[in-house]
Parts: C-alpha cells; structure tokens; sequence
C-alpha cells in the first residue's frame, strides 16, 4: 500500500463521517488539517503496517518540538 493509498483510506472514512455519522464540516476539516499535519511530519509512513506505536510517539514528539517563525517571534507549537 502507497502512500496515496493511505490517503485514499483516509478520504473514504471522512465520507463515511459525513455521510453515517453526520458530523459537522468544521469536524471534518479539522480531521483533514491533522492527517495534513500528519502527513507534513511523517513522510516515512506510507502504509496501514507503518502506523506503529513507535511511529505514533515520534509523530507527538516531532509535534512537541516543531516551531514556526513568526516575523522575529518564535512560536512553540505542540
């Protein structure tokens, strides 16, 4: 499985999020914003089998340590 195929994966359960669970656009956009997030810090994950707990932990600790320059400004995000 490519990493287009996880993608694909993903797209199918946020239709079925919109269409069986009715949940709310905003909901979905955020659910989409995170696997882009997720996708920007991970691109070692290709595959439903390289969603491992150790993937996992490094995707929070990349998530930890990530900072974003603002003007002079350095912003913390995690």
């Amino acid at each position: 499985m490519t990493s287009s195929q996880l993608k694909s994966l993903f797209e199918d359960y946020l239709q079925f999020c919109r269409f069986y669970r009715r949940l709310r656009n905003a909901t979905l956009n955020n659910y989409e914003n995170q696997m882009k997030v997720f996708f920007s810090c991970m691109p070692e994950v290709n595959s439903v089998s390289d969603l491992t707990i150790n993937n996992m932990v490094e995707f929070f600790k990349r998530l930890e340590v990530r900072k974003e320059e603002w003007g002079k400004v350095i912003l913390y995000l995690g």
